[in-house]
Order: structure tokens, then C-alpha cells, then sequence
């Protein structure tokens, strides 16, 4: 009932968030289109304003997420999880051409799932991986492993790591652990927690054995009814 009472708090407060901000919003980017008529040091703060609106959207964006992954929500069907990674890989192209990434995708299995989700999972963990490169440039492995009855996808990069003390950490929601070092608003891997524990599997994460981390999360294998 706590858990319900504080989805339904998250939802109904983003929703009520999102109206002024679209306001907010949509006004800096008028002043932005006559940005020739004001004095030169304002537009700085212009572009401040727009930059912070588009980044709370994407907190309120992030809030309804979370509030809407509940268990009773969710509906499964058959999804090839390859065709999956590889739209999520299509959202992500501008993302990895400038980091210069180099991402290798192993053959996928069928899981039983909803397709948006597990495509927002894939995005997340990419993404994040890209961000938190280290020094060379990123490389992404995507592979997968049977377990019986469900699977495991694995998806390995070269970058700085988790430190042990906040691998389980990063995925509360609000905590980035290494909040000193990048920006955002440490929803993200909350949500991916929540997809996948709404899909009966489970999440982590551990160090690669070359360097980096090796995010891994387990769904159920799909079965004809």
C-alpha cells in the first residue's frame, strides 16, 4: 500500500510539474528566436534557462517512468531481444558515433516481456556505459547466456568501474553514488531495476575482468502457450 500511495504521489506531482515547465520552456525559446534584439550578455542566461528546463523534463520524464513500471501494469509477449537492443542501439546512434564507441552484439534469445521496456533497458545500460567511459574510447559487449528457465544478458564495457561499496547503491533511486563526477538525476538505473524485477528476473553489476563493468540482468525465457 506505501509502495502504491508513493507510485501514485510520483505520478500525479510529474504530471502537475510538467505544465509550467513546458511553459518555462516554450518562453526561453521565443526569447532564443530574437536573441538578435537583446543585449549580448543575456543570452547566456538564456541558454542556461533552456539547458535546465530541457534537464528538469527529463527528471518529471523519468519520475513517470518509474511511478508507471508497476507489476500490475505489465503485459508479456514474445520479443526477440536482438531486434530489441538494436533499436534501442538505433536511439543511441548520435550518442556513439561522437564517443567513437564500438559496441559488438552477440545473437539474442526470445524472452517474454514487453518490447518498450526492455528496450528502455537496453538504452539505459548503453548509454550509461558511453557516459561513464574511461580514458580509451568505449567498447560494449552484448552477449547472453541460458539459465533453464530464463536467460542472461551481459553487457560489458571498458570504463571506470563501480567501486564495490556502491555497486547496489546505483540502483536506488536518487543515489549515482559518484555524484561529483557526472551529471544527472540517479533515476535511471531505478527504473531498469524495476522493469526487470516486474519482468521476474534480477539485476547487477560486477567488475569486468579486464577492467570495467559487466552489467547483468536475468528475464524469462519465452514459452508457447
Amino acid at each position: 500500500a506505501r509502495e502504491q500511495a508513493l507510485r501514485d504521489f510520483a505520478f500525479h506531482a510529474a504530471h502537475d510539474l510538467k505544465s509550467p515547465l513546458n511553459g518555462i520552456v516554450g518562453l526561453a525559446a521565443v526569447l532564443q528566436r530574437r536573441a538578435d534584439t537583446l543585449p549580448g550578455d543575456i543570452r547566456p542566461f538564456l541558454d542556461k534557462i533552456e539547458d535546465q528546463g530541457r534537464h528538469m523534463a527529463s527528471l518529471i520524464d523519468s519520475l513517470l517512468a518509474y511511478a508507471d513500471n508497476a507489476p500490475e501494469t505489465q503485459t508479456f509477449e514474445q520479443v526477440d531481444l536482438g531486434s530489441v537492443a538494436r533499436s534501442a542501439l538505433t536511439l543511441l546512434e548520435t550518442d556513439i558515433q561522437n564517443s567513437r564507441t564500438q559496441i559488438s552484439l552477440e545473437e539474442m534469445p526470445v524472452v517474454a516481456g514487453d518490447p518498450a521496456q526492455l528496450e528502455r533497458v537496453f538504452g539505459n545500460l548503453v548509454q550509461n556505459a558511453i557516459k561513464y567511459k574511461g580514458e580509451a574510447d568505449p567498447v560494449i559487449a552484448i552477449t547472453s547466456a541460458e539459465l533453464g528457465d530464463q536467460v542472461r544478458i551481459d553487457i560489458r564495457d571498458n570504463g571506470m568501474g563501480v567501486p564495490d561499496n556502491l555497486r547496489e547503491r546505483i540502483f536506488n533511486p536518487l543515489d549515482r553514488g559518484n555524484a561529483t563526477t557526472q551529471s544527472g538525476h540517479g533515476l535511471g538505473l531505478s527504473i531498469i531495476r524495476r522493469i526487470v524485477e516486474t519482468h521476474h528476473g534480477r539485476i547487477w553489476c560486477q567488475p569486468a575482468p579486464d577492467g570495467g563493468t559487466v552489467f547483468s540482468f536475468t528475464l524469462p525465457r519465452y514459452v508457447e502457450p
